[in-house]
């Protein structure tokens, strides 16, 4: 899920608790499953990266910073070798 405002933390409106409990049953949903093949191991490595992985724009210095970081560079390693694609996925946008 998409990091949240400081005011969507302090004021959540109902729209946002919907999302976030969305996210969470699917979530779980996905951890209860073992991946199967390379399309399964790319997408929790997706799920890796949009959730815990860089924030900044693309093409920032903040990006570049945080792509950098070991457990970024390793997990984008994983979700390129298993997708066959290059660069990072795309991020979910809420």
């Amino acid at each position: 899920m998409a990091a949240a405002s400081d005011d969507e933390m302090e004021n959540p409106t109902p729209e946002f608790l919907a999302a976030e409990d969305l996210w969470d049953a699917a979530f779980n949903e996905l951890m209860k499953h073992e991946p199967q093949g390379l399309q399964g191991i790319a997408a929790l490595a997706h799920v890796w990266l949009d959730e815990f992985g860089p924030v900044g724009k693309s093409d920032s210095e903040l990006a570049m910073i945080e792509c950098a970081i070991p457990e970024n560079r390793i997990i984008a390693a994983i979700w390129r070798a298993a997708s066959g694609r290059r660069g990072l996925p795309t991020r979910a946008e809420i």
